[in-house]
């Protein structure tokens, strides 16, 4: 979630938002964006879980004193009115495109209208809003994994990601226990608690410029690493990257790697791109929305093809971020609310 200003972690949000841009964009296989998706961004996603827990504080007074609480119902309640204002404006927008998911046989099919609503992970547009559901829980419960000590949080992430392994034996199975879970599929909620976890034991134990003096120091091979497992384990068809939490862990390293090698030997370049830092959490709920209308224009007068797989996210990314400038100039203290953003008093 945004927070402190930091260029390279602000430099992974966005990279990591444009992999999710191409990954429900669905590039041909064999295009150049079919390609860069074999690098899942499922792998990717986590990287957000482990960015809310590095920049998860414990609960303070009005004095700065640290009260001792188990549950943040505060920023519970925040996040929980972030989903049901997405999935109802996700719902209203895109409801003359799905139109016929809603209402058949002239009548409405409330299990459609329930899944339109984001309340489960299989349907249409607020697939993404699985992140949101998930947070929600991890933020009603950082109180009570900021009280373990970090061998025991160390403890708890290896516990939660040796249970995500388990359960992805089962996850690509539509008839076993991970299709059935709701608010989304178990492994993918193990893996968030570990992520989350583990930001929280590293930002401890290490602080964020420690992280980032042993990225700089190893950043390197973690990424050629992560070259030679990734793409023969995809192209060889061995599992998906996601399917194992010890490849979503080289996932989220490689991303941290690259955000903090950029900002070492190219920081131009790693200050444009983390400029768009906080407009990422927008961009994150509202790509499906203009992914829709985008991808639906360039069908009405092309094929799908390579051009199109790249001009699509590209576009999709670009008007994300271009309403995301505009309501925030007509509208500061709305966006602060529904795009997460901090008021910076002056």
């Amino acid at each position: 979630m945004p927070s402190a200003r930091i260029q390279w972690i602000d430099f992974c949000r966005v990279w990591t938002a444009f992999f999710v841009i191409v990954r429900h964009t669905y590039a041909p296989e064999g295009t150049l964006f079919f390609y860069a998706d074999l690098f899942n961004y499922r792998s990717l996603i986590f990287f957000f879980f482990f960015a809310s827990g590095l920049f998860s504080k414990q609960i303070s007074d009005c004095n700065g004193r640290l009260i001792s609480k188990w549950m943040d119902i505060k920023r519970f309640g925040q996040i929980a009115s972030m989903f049901l204002f997405w999935s109802a404006v996700g719902a209203l927008l895109l409801l003359p495109v799905h139109w016929q998911e809603v209402w058949k046989s002239g009548e409405i099919i409330w299990g459609n209208v329930v899944h339109g609503l984001g309340f489960t992970w299989m349907f249409g547009w607020n697939v993404p809003l699985w992140f949101l559901r998930v947070l929600m829980v991890l933020v009603l419960f950082a109180p009570l994994l900021h009280r373990l000590s970090s061998r025991n949080l160390l403890a708890f992430v290896i516990g939660m990601l040796a249970a995500g392994e388990v359960f992805c034996l089962t996850a690509w199975d539509e008839g076993g226990p991970a299709y059935t879970w709701i608010p989304c599929r178990m492994y993918e909620t193990l893996y968030a608690w570990a992520f989350f976890a583990a930001g929280i034991v590293l930002k401890r134990e290490l602080g964020i410029e420690g992280l980032a003096a042993f990225l700089k120091k190893s950043g390197w091979l973690i990424v050629f690493f992560a070259v030679l497992v990734f793409v023969p384990v995809r192209l060889w068809g061995l599992m998906p990257p996601c399917k194992s939490g010890m490849l979503v862990v080289l996932g989220v390293g490689t991303i941290l790697s690259i955000g903090c090698l950029v900002n070492q030997y190219a920081p131009r370049i790693c200050s444009y791109v983390a400029a768009w830092g906080p407009a990422t959490f927008f961009v994150y709920v509202t790509h499906c929305i203009i992914i829709t209308y985008i991808k639906a224009l360039w069908l009405r007068y092309n094929e799908w093809n390579t051009v199109g797989s790249i001009i699509v996210p590209v576009a999709t990314l670009l008007v994300s971020c271009g309403v995301f400038v505009l309501l925030r100039k007509l509208s500061p203290r709305f966006m602060s609310w529904c795009a997460m953003l901090k008021v910076v008093k002056k």
